[in-house]
């Protein structure tokens, strides 16, 4: 009830702007591990097990899981991958003004190819939220 549009990506025109609203999970194309597991936990195979088995024997199993692919692929974690986010941005539309993401977890904002772009913080971290105020 609290959403008009939910899809992988959202193109929204506000005030004459073009912004594009993306979780930003496949844009580094280098991180191999987390494409797989990506992958992998939308699969046919994990949906028919979810479907399947009861969710309090499920459920454990899923917070292991989360916890254990905490702890891997720092190198991947650490940094915003300019190289990859720059290859990404180039192949846009150009009638593209905004490029607003979440999946690296950390405030940054940088301008390529003539479209800003905004990775916001993880909420849970930082209590911040990110609203339209006066164009952006």
């Amino acid at each position: 009830r609290y959403f008009d549009i939910i899809d992988e990506e959202v193109f929204i025109n506000f005030e004459g702007k073009n912004f594009l609203f993306l979780h930003g999970d496949k844009i580094n194309l280098k991180d191999k591990k987390y494409l797989f597991w990506n992958k992998f936990s939308k699969s046919n195979f994990l949906y028919f097990i979810t479907k399947r088995f009861p969710k309090p024997l499920l459920l454990p199993f899923y917070l292991f899981l989360e916890k254990s692919l905490k702890s891997t692929n720092f190198k991947f974690r650490e940094e915003i991958p300019i190289e990859e986010l720059e290859n990404f941005v180039k192949n846009l539309d150009e009638k593209i003004d905004y490029v607003v993401m979440g999946h690296f977890h950390k405030e940054f904002k940088t301008k390529i190819s003539g479209k800003e772009v905004i990775c916001l913080p993880s909420f849970k971290d930082t209590k911040k939220i990110w609203f339209f105020e006066n164009g952006i």
